[in-house]
């Protein structure tokens, strides 16, 4: 890899981040051992001109880490969003949750009860004729009603959850949605999700739910590896960015530019900021493990507003994290 591509990648011509990838090329089973998964690691000279490459194992990966740093992990954890879902007419549907609506963190909508009135969430929903006022039917009886509330674009949809049997679901929406939906695996993957892969398609670290996408880095680290990062000194701290269905968009536009970027939620408690900022005061080296949406997040934290407050913080973000974008913080 030469100083040519390099340039060539800082036009931010879309085009130049257009590549075949073969489908057979693509892993649509997860392997036995999470750490056993294939490693590249990128090297980039002093001089910054050339990019020397190696292929290792994730089990590798506490050999890589330098000994003082900061590891940030995004304990977001995936809720099972694709809920199956039946028209008035009997046609087939399929509702995929997004985000709850107004703003709500999820760890407090997934804790409303069935006679709540507010159990509305943005979704994408599939199916032809949907309009305001449409009703879709959720459960093997087909005894919960969805509202469809308004349009939001395309086939996104703010729709409201009516009652549910309480002893047949559960308390709370979270239960019904763990007992009615499946894991929501990407696009790329064209199969059925397996019921093990409620627990798979998981980091072991997972905490907070809200995300429809897992944190695809994170999944291959075991207990072993942190066990070896922690035996080794890193110090690790933990943030929540709850990673939505638009993390798997293509760009919009010729250009990077022209895209719009989805935004997700990021919620970071006292600790782990004043971690972060702590660890760029002193030049450790923080390492995000690390897909676009957390590297984004640890940007948020370190940013010179989140320094100044140095405590607990929760919104959504846009930060679009470009080719010819500063990192400073990871």
């Amino acid at each position: 890899m030469t100083r040519g591509f390099l340039a060539r990648a800082k036009s931010h011509a879309a085009k130049e981040f257009m590549y075949h990838l073969p489908s057979e090329r693509i892993a649509c089973q997860p392997l036995g051992r999470r750490d056993s998964s294939k490693l590249l690691v990128a090297a980039i000279s002093d001089e910054q001109d050339t990019v020397s490459i190696t292929h290792r194992r994730f089990s590798d990966i506490a050999r890589l880490i330098p000994d003082n740093a900061l590891l940030v992990l995004n304990d977001s954890k995936v809720i099972q969003a694709r809920l199956p879902a039946a028209k008035a007419t009997g046609g087939k549907a399929e509702i995929l949750l997004l985000r709850p609506s107004g703003g709500r963190p999820p760890s407090i909508a997934l804790q409303e009860n069935a006679s709540s009135s507010r159990n509305i969430w943005t979704c994408m929903v599939g199916g032809k004729k949907l309009r305001s006022g449409s009703v879709l039917k959720l459960g093997p009886d087909r005894d919960i009603d969805v509202e469809i509330v308004e349009r939001v674009g395309g086939s996104v949809f703010d729709v409201r959850v009516g009652h549910w049997n309480e002893q047949k679901f559960g308390r709370t929406f979270g239960e019904v949605v763990q007992t009615l939906g499946s894991t929501p695996l990407p696009p790329y993957i064209r199969r059925k999700p397996l019921d093990s892969e409620k627990s798979t398609y998981q980091t072991v670290y997972a905490k907070h739910e809200g995300s429809v996408a897992a944190p695809t880095a994170g999944l291959h680290l075991s207990p072993d590896v942190l066990e070896q990062l922690v035996q080794k000194g890193v110090e690790t701290t933990t943030v929540t960015l709850h990673i939505g269905a638009g993390t798997f968009a293509p760009i919009s536009g010729g250009h990077v530019g022209q895209h719009t970027m989805h935004a997700e939620r990021i919620e970071v408690e006292t600790k782990s900021v004043k971690k972060i900022v702590q660890a760029r005061k002193c030049g450790r080296p923080i390492v995000a493990v690390v897909r676009c949406t957390q590297l984004r997040l640890v940007l948020c934290s370190g940013c010179k507003e989140c320094e100044l407050k140095g405590s607990y913080f929760h919104r959504e973000r846009r930060l679009f994290a470009r080719w010819s974008h500063y990192i400073g913080v990871a």
